[in-house]
């Protein structure tokens, strides 16, 4: 004859289930963003302009940028006005152009 042994669950055997489900979590949520700042680590500049200080006159503008990645063809800014406006900035120019009215 086959007994069938029944286990209830005690409050302590509920509790450490409650705590690995929990840390099981905590761990998911910690690899999760190991990997997202290790992506932000490797990423790279392919494109940085610096405007300069001197004031923006010239349509199109075609001045080179700071860092141009190779796969690039050309660093040419041009907009629907037909003309920029150059703005002055904490550290120089930014270029712009102003809303039709």
């Amino acid at each position: 004859m086959k007994r069938h042994l029944k286990f209830r669950r005690s409050g302590t055997f509920s509790s450490l289930n409650n705590i690995v489900r929990k840390s099981l979590q905590l761990y998911k949520i910690f690899v999760l963003l190991s990997i997202f700042s290790f992506a932000k680590v490797n990423a790279q500049v392919i494109y940085q302009h610096d405007f300069g200080t001197t004031a923006i006159t010239s349509y199109p503008y075609t001045d080179p940028p700071l860092i141009f990645d190779s796969h690039f063809s050309n660093s040419i800014w041009s907009n629907s006005t037909g003309q920029w406006t150059s703005f002055t900035a904490s550290s120089g120019e930014a270029i712009g152009f102003r809303k039709a009215t």
